[in-house]
Order: C-alpha cells, then sequence, then structure tokens
C-alpha cells in the first residue's frame, strides 16, 4: 500500500506544543504538576504519548484461561464431595490442598472427577512423594503440582529431584505478598528474585535450566488497580523473559495463576467484593492469566456461611467475562496502549531496582531470612491503614457510605497461601 496521505495537511504537534496547550487551559488555576498522581511511588502522567511507550513481549498463544476453585477441605473426602459440587459451577479447574500419602488417598480424593479433561492443582509440602504417586497411578491425570520450598537447602534438593516428572512441579507464589499488603512493584520483585534463586540451584551439570523453568507456576494476586494490574503482568512477563535470555534459557513460556487479593476484600458491606472482584479479574484476563480463582464475596468474614453461594458468584464472574464480553478472543488487548505501556516500563524499572537490591544482600533467602523483606511488607501495609483510618484511602462501605444497619461477622485473618515462616506477620485485614 502507498504511504498514508490523510494528515498530511495537519502539522504534527511536539510535546512542547501540548504541554503549552494543557498550561494554557488550566488557566494559572494548577500547573501540569499537580496533575500528576501517585501510585505506590510511581509518578504517572496525565497523559501519554507514543514516544513514551514500551511494547512488550506477549507469550501466549491466545488469551484463553482456566476457570479455577481452590478446595479448602484438608480432609479428604470432605475435599472430594466439595469438589463434586464446585464443579456442577462448570469450572475446569480444581486446587486441592490435601497431602495424598498412597495412591488410594488419591484415586479417593479424585473419585468420579474427570481428570481428564479437568485441570487438577496440588497445593503440598511433600512433591517427591506425591509425583511418585501420581506416576505410578492408572488415572489420566492433566495436573500440575505447586511446591514452594521454604529455604535454599530445600530448593536444591527438589531442582535435583524434578527429574521423575514431566509436569509442573514447583510454585512462586507472589500472592503470599500481595496478600500481606505488599505494593504491586514488591509483589513482581519478591517474585522475580525467587525466580532467580531456582535457576541459579538449577545450574549443576545433572540438571537442564530449560527443564527446571518449564516445570515452574507462578501465582499472584490481582489487587483492584485496574490498569497498573495489567501492567504488572506485562511487566512480569518481559522480566521474566530478559531473565531467561541472560542465563541462556531457550525456552521461556509462563504458565501464571491469578487469585483476587484477599487484601483489597473487605467483611462488612461484603457484597461490594463482588464489584471489586470483577475489576480484578478483568485486569488478569487482559493481563493474560492462564488460571483464575476469583474469591467469594464473604472471603474475608469469618462466618463464611454462603459458600455454594459465593463461588458460583465468583465462577459467574469469569463466564460473563468470557461469554458475554468476550475477553478471551483478543490476544494482549492492551497492545499499543500508550498509558498501559509506560506504565508497564515504570512499573519495570521500579521492580528491577529492588530485584538487584535483593541480589546485592545475597538473593531471595538471605533477604527473606533477615527480615528485609518482611519489613517492606509492613511498612505498606501500616501506611494502608493509615490512610484508610484519615480518609485518604477510599473503601466504600468502611469508611465511605458505610451500611448502618448492617450486622457483619467479625473479619478474619488473611492467611499466607503457602509459605507460613518469618514472612507472616499476621495482617489483619486492614480495614479492620
Amino acid at each position: 500500500m502507498g504511504e498514508n496521505t490523510i494528515f498530511k495537511e495537519f502539522d504534527a504537534l511536539s510535546l512542547n506544543d501540548w504541554l503549552a496547550k494543557v498550561e494554557k487551559d488550566l488557566k494559572g488555576k494548577k500547573t501540569l504538576e499537580d496533575l500528576n498522581w501517585n501510585f505506590e511511588g510511581i509518578k504517572i502522567s496525565p497523559f501519554v504519548r507514543n514516544n513514551n511507550t514500551y511494547s512488550s513481549t506477549f507469550s501466549k498463544r491466545d488469551n484463553s484461561w482456566l476457570t479455577k476453585v481452590v478446595v479448602e477441605e484438608a480432609d479428604i473426602s470432605k475435599a472430594n464431595q466439595t469438589a463434586l459440587e464446585i464443579l456442577k459451577f462448570g469450572v475446569d479447574s480444581l486446587s486441592f490442598k490435601v497431602e495424598i500419602n498412597s495412591d488410594d488417598d488419591l484415586n479417593k480424593l479424585l473419585n468420579s472427577i474427570q481428570t481428564e479433561i479437568i485441570h487438577i492443582n496440588f497445593y503440598t509440602q511433600n512433591f517427591e512423594e506425591l509425583t511418585e504417586i501420581i506416576n505410578q497411578s492408572k488415572l489420566n491425570l492433566n495436573y500440575s503440582i505447586l511446591y514452594s520450598p521454604t529455604n535454599s537447602t530445600d530448593l536444591s534438593n527438589a531442582v535435583n529431584k524434578s527429574n521423575k516428572s514431566n509436569s509442573k512441579l514447583f510454585l512462586i507464589n507472589g500472592s503470599n505478598y500481595g496478600s500481606l499488603g505488599s505494593t504491586l512493584v514488591q509483589e513482581l520483585a519478591f517474585t522475580l528474585s525467587e525466580l532467580i534463586e531456582y535457576i541459579e540451584a538449577a545450574k549443576q551439570p545433572a540438571v537442564s535450566l530449560d527443564e527446571v523453568i518449564q516445570k515452574l507456576t507462578f501465582q499472584f494476586s490481582t489487587g483492584t488497580s485496574f490498569f497498573p494490574e495489567i501492567a504488572k503482568y506485562r511487566a512480569f512477563r518481559q522480566l521474566f523473559n530478559s531473565i531467561c535470555k541472560e542465563y541462556g534459557i531457550a525456552k521461556s513460556e509462563t504458565h501464571i495463576l491469578s487469585t483476587t487479593n484477599p487484601y483489597c476484600f473487605t467483611a462488612s458491606d461484603e457484597h461490594n467484593n463482588l464489584l471489586r472482584a470483577t475489576t480484578s479479574t478483568m485486569a488478569a484476563i487482559i493481563g493474560g492469566c492462564n488460571e483464575i480463582n476469583v474469591l467469594g464475596f464473604n472471603n474475608n468474614s469469618s462466618g463464611n456461611n454462603n459458600k455454594n453461594e459465593a463461588i458460583r458468584l465468583a465462577v459467574n464472574i469469569q463466564y460473563i467475562l468470557k461469554y458475554e464480553s468476550f475477553l478471551d478472543k483478543v490476544k494482549d488487548a492492551s497492545s499499543g496502549a500508550y498509558y498501559i505501556e509506560n506504565l508497564t516500563k515504570q512499573i519495570m524499572e521500579e521492580a528491577w531496582k529492588l530485584v538487584l537490591e535483593i541480589e546485592e544482600m545475597g538473593g531471595y533467602f538471605k533477604a527473606l531470612e533477615s527480615g528485609f523483606i518482611h519489613q517492606l511488607i509492613q511498612q505498606n501495609h501500616s501506611q494502608n491503614v493509615k490512610d484508610v483510618t484519615d480518609g485518604k484511602k477510599v473503601i466504600v462501605g468502611i469508611n465511605k457510605y458505610q451500611n448502618k444497619n448492617q450486622t457483619s461477622a467479625p473479619p478474619k485473618d488473611i492467611p499466607m497461601a503457602s509459605k507460613e515462616y518469618e514472612l507472616h506477620h499476621n495482617a489483619k485485614e486492614v480495614n479492620s
């Protein structure tokens, strides 16, 4: 095609021209600097031009995702019955937190579940034994093992034994940090630092770096900051690819789990959480997550009586976005959006600064043992509590438009997803 000449008669406007126009329209009441806003320490401009963009690589084949529900029951028989009830809502991914010690346990857990079409995730602290049980099982399983070593020794041992399975074996769980009140940048940086620990542990003659990377699953919490959350996933994918390239790893496709961040949910006026969950889910979908778990609207209430209703509504949020909004039909929908690409660049830069700081301390586990990670999260959590108390941060139903007639169940503690050690500081709901 020939050159597009439609706009040739119009003069191009420089950045200075735009700035002059903005200053003129403000009529001296505000400066352009006043229009900037701060998100977790990142300065965001009120407008972005194409010279500010940064396009990251999107590594998913399409924008499809699995609708995931976590079965919280620790008893095998109860977990099976709960899973069968959940499957009636049409989910295609189940996650279990039970410990399986025999083939009989595995068969009881998955009884009547069509394991050839339902993806199964096993959260476990005994991945080697579970791998052996699954390998010897006659079940046709589509599964991942989500094991998170808690120290460098356990990590090295697990990596050495990882050749017994071709499936996903390891979980790097960034949602641990988000659920305790970390910033978005901190969640991203801590996850990447843990990734580097895996790569360093796999630098052994008998271990293939490419294979270890393919056995990783990443889990993030997705909050209600819509555009920054989309940019977080874009930034993660780009930094992940850069790290893999630096280590000479050829295969670097990621598998990302998202869970709505319980830190953003409230125990009071809890049906508002449906709106928060919808915002988070849209961000996770557009960000390109492979599996999405939407928490029930009453997740933070200690009573949590209407479990089936909460799960059904949580699942239907995803179905509305898939079957009525068609968000699975467009790959990388945010690509080319100047604002999101610029935000991606800023998040990448800030996260990488923190990664380098952690590396100077000796790596992720050293930073964890020293209390550095704990301290950063606690500082942000404390600031969030102060901002909510002072009214600087609005949470509808809590410090704005409260329902005076509602009697709510007391809030419960937000638990760690898998790592219950130094990082855990018994964080409370920010608005309790």
